[in-house]
């Protein structure tokens, strides 16, 4: 499928995670004619330490100089992001209404409610890491998609991030796809549920995965992401360019 078109995708991994996890995606799109820009997120792709001085707002930065770079390429961007990168993704439509539409996978808006996240705020002045090996993926073929520690002092820039996306959410006003893995062992449902609570688009479609853990990008269903994301671009653009896009 060529779409003769030349339209943008901003791709965006997830918080410790690295490019890999977005590699099947960023292929199968390049190879269907998109232009992809794919941010790496400043303390990622790298060492874990690199993430210690890091703040959520460095990662607005990251995907704002991405999105102006693709811009340059292209007037017709989609933005889609993998959890941290699907909120990234939704504040960056605030900023940019010119983004055609969203397309989130297992976005984070919340994490899973333990005693120890409660205690982030305080732990992070007197332990800097936390040893915490392998991603959350049923392809256990799959490897290296994320860091083995996590710096308490971005997670603790992570969590901020995901309360000021919060109170952004009645400003993002693009069409949004969501995917959610009904079995996510980082992200709870709750983060959807918050979303269509919240969201200011007049238009949400909702995509069950049933064999995908958090890294559904580098998952069983990750064909399911790609097709339904390439249908939801077409339908977007059809209504805006009649059936040049059919």
């Amino acid at each position: 499928m060529d779409l003769h078109k030349n339209i943008g995708i901003l791709l965006i991994h997830g918080f410790t995670g690295n490019l890999k996890t977005l590699s099947y995606l960023k292929d199968q799109f390049e190879n269907n004619g998109f232009i992809i820009e794919m941010p790496s997120l400043s303390g990622h792709n790298s060492n874990y330490r690199d993430l210690e001085k890091v703040n959520y707002e460095d990662w607005f930065n990251d995907v704002e100089n991405s999105y102006r770079k693709l811009s340059e390429k292209t007037d017709t961007i989609f933005a889609f992001g993998l959890s941290m990168g699907g909120a990234l993704a939704l504040h960056l439509q605030t900023k940019f209404k010119d983004i055609k539409g969203l397309i989130l996978v297992n976005h984070a808006l919340i994490l899973k409610k333990s005693f120890k996240l409660l205690l982030v705020p305080i732990l992070r002045h007197f332990i800097k890491f936390v040893y915490d090996p392998g991603s959350d993926i049923k392809d256990k073929s799959k490897t290296g998609l994320a860091y083995d520690y996590i710096s308490l002092n971005a997670l603790y820039e992570f969590m901020k991030l995901m309360e000021v996306i919060k109170e952004e959410l009645p400003n993002v006003s693009a069409p949004l796809l969501i995917f959610k893995s009904l079995e996510d062992h980082v992200i709870p449902y709750e983060s959807v549920l918050i979303t269509l609570r919240s969201v200011g688009s007049d238009e949400i479609f909702l995509v069950h995965l049933k064999n995908s853990y958090h890294v559904a990008t580098e998952d069983f269903d990750k064909e399911i992401i790609f097709n339904k994301s390439v249908e939801f671009i077409k339908t977007i653009l059809r209504r805006e360019n009649g059936n040049e896009f059919c």
